[in-house]
């Protein structure tokens, strides 16, 4: 009984991982060429400067490549959209998924997306950056690794505005999506077990 239980168990879990995460590898990551700021602006729906406060992932229990982190930023300088003064901004966890790595205490240029498009991890955070997007750290010159960062050719920068935009009320909606499919997944092994159970009782008739 017990070995067809863990059976049971374990055949449960591979099928709700392969169910979050499309049971597909995630792809590798190839920008064709960063362009200048003006180009990378004009794509994003936020453009900001900010020190990174946290990085942390939104409850995930099994990860893949393309799972979401979420950094925490307070915001000093804005380019383009209505920021807050501290942001939740979420990037898949490798940078081989196009993940940004944030890290703590680091200042960074954010090109950021408010609509994650077909990446799984929408609802992680109220905006979104990918390696691609030219988001970048800042060095103390206010240079990138990619070259010089000029701010000059995004106009003047505005301050954030006060308040704080942490997500979908925050990452937790996220998290609570994950539980719940995997709480979904593991509903069957009740059913499972009774069935079990009926046909011993059958044969010990």
């Amino acid at each position: 009984m017990l070995r067809w239980l863990c059976a049971v168990l374990l055949a449960t879990a591979v099928t709700g991982v392969v169910g979050l995460t499309g049971g597909s590898p995630a792809c590798a990551c190839s920008c064709a060429g960063l362009t200048n700021a003006t180009q990378l602006a004009a794509r994003a729906d936020a453009v900001f400067i900010g020190t990174v406060q946290g990085v942390g992932t939104p409850g995930v229990l099994m990860r893949t490549s393309s799972d979401p982190v979420v950094a925490t930023i307070k915001v000093d300088a804005v380019y383009r959209g209505d920021v807050a003064s501290r942001v939740e901004v979420a990037t898949p966890v490798w940078e081989g998924s196009c993940g940004v790595t944030f890290r703590r205490g680091v200042r960074y240029v954010v090109y950021a997306d408010r609509e994650p498009g077909t990446w799984e991890g929408a609802g992680a955070a109220p905006y979104y950056t990918w390696l691609c997007s030219g988001t970048a750290p800042l060095d103390a010159a206010g240079d990138t690794p990619y070259g010089e960062f000029d701010a000059t050719v995004l106009g003047p920068a505005r301050s954030p505005r006060a308040g704080a935009e942490l997500g979908p009320a925050g990452s937790l909606g996220w998290a609570l999506g994950v539980a719940i499919a995997v709480v979904a997944g593991l509903g069957g092994i009740p059913a499972a077990l009774l069935v079990r159970t009926r046909r011993q009782r059958t044969r010990g008739r």
